[in-house]
């Protein structure tokens, strides 16, 4: 795989190692330190404290919806932002302030510090994430975009296999011990990406000037392809969130042990690896964007609805399986249509339309996190506990019923790719 045809050639990131260039290697590692420095502390959030501290499930809800709303919505600003001074910087800028935030863990032993430290957190996420997506985009031929953002599904799910089990080891020394850790990866990630990719990359190197914050805004949100498709994907956020909340509480209560946590998250990310090229190659060449998605959406319901028919530990690392086949179907996918619909709408609005995309996830990732917390206390106080599991398996019969009237719109066909 080669970069881009108007990437800068002289840069140290066009050299090849192993087949491609630095910079794809770069934007690898990226991926992964934001999935393993994530996934080594956010899933025992919910776990330190709820049994050590004393916080109801509610209060650590309202914490991570903090931290998702937080950071999805603020996406849009960031996205102009990165438009305006490239992405290298401000993604450099989010690891370095995602790095303060988990540090700041450390001393959070209360709500209103958690809900500081969430926030911070937050905010170095909205610089990076829409960022690294945006630069991923750029820098892979578009006719390679979904071969590319499967490489960078594979490198996250690397991430999202070891940073568990580093967490679990990590928290019988410490809780403060995984917060340094955790922040240390993202300083780690922000070195690499100033001396590794090329300067100055947005969405066309042609522009002078991009198109300011509130014309980036009016052009996406007139776009009602577009808008529809983001709200329905809410409910994909609203499910998909639930591996960082409900599912750790649900193990630790069959289990009586945080040890497990490691191992319901390194089956969910092996299932992802293994089958993260051969699953979306096969689809591609058989489904259209929308089916691959629509998929994928029944069946994170499915796999929710399977772990309220009880089994113990077992049937959750089969429902933790599914959800890695959820994810392997639909978020490269997602993440190529994106791509695609904002090279159609025009130059200087690629950040803007992953921005506006984070929305979905700012706001069903926020209604799944508070959601989750209040359903799994409901369940424990009434002692019904398939009460949650119930209820995702019918929000996403619900997401799937909706993705598939909205695939027979006229505006759909926008989801799918150019043809070489």
């Amino acid at each position: 795989m080669r970069l881009a045809t108007e990437i800068d050639l002289d840069h140290i990131g066009q050299r090849p190692v192993f087949g491609m260039p630095i910079a794809i290697w770069s934007m690898l590692l990226t991926a992964f330190v934001m999935s393993f420095g994530f996934f080594m502390l956010i899933p025992l959030v919910s776990v330190y404290y709820t049994e050590s501290l004393g916080f109801t499930a509610a209060m650590v809800g309202l914490a991570l919806a903090v931290r998702q709303f937080s950071q999805q919505g603020l996406m849009l600003v960031t996205g102009s932002l990165a438009e305006r001074i490239g992405y290298r910087p401000v993604l450099a800028i989010g690891m370095l302030i995602r790095s303060a935030g988990f540090g700041l863990f450390v001393i959070a032993t209360d709500l209103p510090r958690l809900l500081l430290a969430s926030f911070v957190a937050a905010l170095g996420g909205a610089f990076f994430e829409v960022s690294a997506r945006s630069l991923m985009a750029r820098l892979v031929p578009s006719n390679h975009r979904t071969h590319g953002f499967a490489m960078w599904s594979l490198a996250s799910n690397v991430g999202l296999a070891l940073g568990p089990l580093l967490g679990a080891l990590l928290i019988r020394t410490s809780f403060a011990m995984v917060c340094v850790v955790a922040a240390a990866v993202y300083i780690v990630g922000a070195t690499s990406t100033m001396l590794l990719i090329p300067p100055g990359i947005r969405s066309s190197i042609g522009i002078v000037r991009p198109p300011g914050l509130f014309k980036t805004i009016g052009i996406v949100t007139r776009d009602r392809t577009f808008v529809v498709f983001s709200i329905i994907m809410c409910g994909y956020y609203l499910l998909n969130t639930q591996l960082y909340i409900t599912v750790p509480l649900e193990t630790l209560r069959l289990t009586g042990t945080t040890n497990t946590l490691g191992l319901i998250y390194l089956v969910n990310s092996l299932v992802a690896i293994g089958l993260q090229f051969p699953l979306i190659k096969y689809a591609s060449r058989r489904l259209g964007s929308l089916q691959i998605i629509t998929s994928g959406v029944a069946l994170l319901g499915v796999a929710l609805l399977t772990i309220g028919l009880g089994g113990g530990l077992a049937t959750i690392l089969a429902s933790v399986a599914l959800l890695a086949v959820a994810r392997v179907l639909v978020e490269p996918v997602m993440n190529t249509s994106v791509a695609g619909i904002a090279s159609k709408a025009g130059d200087g609005l690629l950040a803007s339309y992953f921005g506006f995309s984070a929305l979905s996830v700012a706001i069903g990732g926020s209604a799944g996190q508070l959601l989750g917390g209040w359903l799994f206390d409901l369940a424990s106080e009434l002692g019904r506990h398939a009460i949650p599991w119930l209820a995702f398996g019918a929000i996403g019969a619900v997401v799937t019923a909706s993705l598939a009237l909205y695939s027979r719109s006229a505006g759909a066909a926008r989801l799918e790719p150019e043809l070489p």
